[in-house]
């Protein structure tokens, strides 16, 4: 169209930018897998998504490691609750493992928001997680000054994953 002074092109609206950006999606197998290369010097947080993460077998105890090594420090924070009322808390610093999934049922989904993997400081995460008939609460903390480009979740009862999926996103820096 013309709009007095020049010739104009009509087109759509430019997208909206998004604070949150997709990095990678894996399917669970196995006894442990690790997702290589997800967190950069692009994010400085980011936030995993687990979707009907199954087990082959119960009880299942899904548990996550940044990096792919096995010594790293760390202290974890957490609270159970079942679905006969019934609450439990602990607190963890030598399992290795940064974050579990303890329930004995075979199901489990949930969000864990991890801060500053990438950067040589301090790494803290927290996460809301569920079972079919327990609620997780959780909080957790790298002590080391590593940076950390990978992430591996596995199967502490040895009965491998049967399906679900691990999804993670980039938090926009601001």
């Amino acid at each position: 169209y013309y709009d007095g002074a020049a010739w104009a092109t009509l087109a759509p609206a430019p997208a909206a930018s998004s604070g949150l950006t997709f990095i990678s999606s894996t399917n669970a197998s196995g006894n442990s897998f690790t997702i290589s290369g997800c967190f950069s010097a692009t994010y400085d947080n980011y936030v995993i998504q687990l979707s009907n993460i199954t087990t082959a077998a119960s009880p299942g105890k899904f548990r996550m490691r940044l990096g792919s090594g096995t010594a790293h420090a760390f202290n974890l924070q957490f609270i159970a609750i079942n679905g006969a009322g019934g609450m439990s808390n602990d607190s963890n610093a030598s399992s290795g493992n940064f974050f579990n999934f303890d329930a004995g049922y075979t199901q489990k989904g949930g969000v864990i928001n991890i801060n500053s993997p990438f950067l040589s400081t301090f790494t803290t995460a927290s996460s809301l997680n569920q079972t079919q008939s327990e609620f997780y609460l959780m909080s957790g903390i790298e002590t080391s000054s590593t940076s950390f480009t990978d992430i591996t979740f596995s199967n502490a009862n040895a009965v491998g994953f049967a399906s679900g999926t691990v999804k993670i996103f980039g938090y926009a820096n601001s």
